[in-house]
């Protein structure tokens, strides 16, 4: 069992804790009681006390490369029944595997960095912020776990039977954030419906300033092989008195096609661009708040993340690649060959 700060094991349950083999290859008993010691109150809504923890088991699993439970249960097969329902209610599922169905989906979909972002949104949260009912806990995990998706979750979690108010949909929608199209509540273990931002062909930048003023536009459309850049006249930021932003693109020559350096506090004339770009070719763009006022969005999926202070991306076959740096093509310093097959010849212009 869990108790406050450790778990503790009754009787011969203590094998599976000291035996090396049984821990990694059947320690779901272990796994689960450690589990309980990680879960956050504010989003432990009714009946989730036993299905919560049971993320962290599933992670663990993964993490010993085991087989996953969900799948070896056939707990898949009952929880897509369940979703074929009509008139659902996620508080009423009385098996605790098929309620974890729902939570571990978002990884899935969203993956590993899903639930340790979500706690540290709610760890950040003001003790006011946090709801002390079974009802306010789910309306603010719904608007939480759409802030961490950076997607408007509501048809996933209406799919699974949990109903959002009209504040709670008002709340996720002024998120600003594209709405779920792809069916992630399908996805399983070995068919996880991952949604990657960077597998595509069409996307779409999104730098902004002061007041949310968005203040540069880029999409790439890599069947056209063209990336047009739409830039917004105005002021980006006034406070940042230096380069705020910038959109370099370079092809696979290494010639720097496109190069715009974006001031914070210099006014910015309307300008438009179009420039060619194809396989091989590097896209890199900085934002001094690109945390929170840049982002990709995949137009395809319908899914968005920030991309931080810098990025580069290398366009591949599938989509985009993150990659560290530009790297430059190597300079050809092969010697020239000697020709073969020549011969000196007497004539001249004159004598032809």
């Amino acid at each position: 069992y869990a108790t406050s700060y450790r778990t503790a094991y009754v009787g011969d349950a203590i094998q599976y804790v000291l035996d090396i083999n049984k821990f990694v290859t059947d320690g779901w008993g272990p796994w689960h009681e450690a589990g309980h010691l990680r879960q956050q109150v504010p989003w432990k809504f009714y009946n989730m006390g036993e299905v919560q923890n049971n993320i962290y088991s599933l992670s663990v699993e993964k993490a010993f490369n085991q087989p996953s439970n969900l799948e070896k249960s056939g707990t898949y097969t009952k929880a897509f029944q369940y979703l074929e329902q009509t008139n659902k209610n996620y508080d009423e599922i009385s098996d605790a595997f098929v309620k974890l169905v729902m939570l571990w989906q978002l990884q899935l979909a969203y993956g590993e960095d899903f639930y340790p972002k979500l706690h540290q949104l709610y760890r950040d949260m003001s003790s006011n912020e946090l709801p002390q009912t079974d009802e306010n806990k789910k309306q603010l995990f719904m608007i939480s776990a759409s802030k961490v998706a950076k997607q408007n979750l509501i048809p996933f979690f209406e799919k699974w039977g949990l109903h959002p108010n009209n504040d709670t949909i008002q709340k996720v929608t002024a998120l600003g954030y594209p709405i779920l199209t792809a069916e992630i509540w399908r996805g399983t273990d070995s068919n996880p419906n991952s949604l990657n931002v960077l597998e595509g062909s069409q996307f779409a930048w999104s730098l902004k300033g002061i007041g949310d003023f968005e203040f540069a536009k880029v999409n790439l459309n890599k069947s056209t092989e063209e990336m047009q850049i739409d830039l917004k006249a105005g002021v980006p930021h006034n406070y940042f008195d230096s380069t705020y932003a910038s959109i370099k693109v370079q092809n696979t020559s290494g010639k720097v096609v496109y190069n715009k350096e974006i001031y914070g506090n210099k006014q910015q004339n309307a300008e438009q661009a179009k420039v060619p770009v194809k396989v091989g070719d590097y896209i890199e763009l900085t934002h001094l708040e690109g945390v929170h006022r840049a982002t990709i969005t995949n137009v395809e999926k319908s899914i968005q993340e920030s991309f931080g202070n810098k990025v580069v991306y290398e366009i591949t076959k599938e989509g985009l690649k993150k990659v560290d740096k530009i790297v430059n093509p190597e300079p050809d310093t092969e010697a020239p060959t000697q020709p073969q097959g020549l011969y000196a010849s007497n004539l001249t212009s004159n004598s032809v």
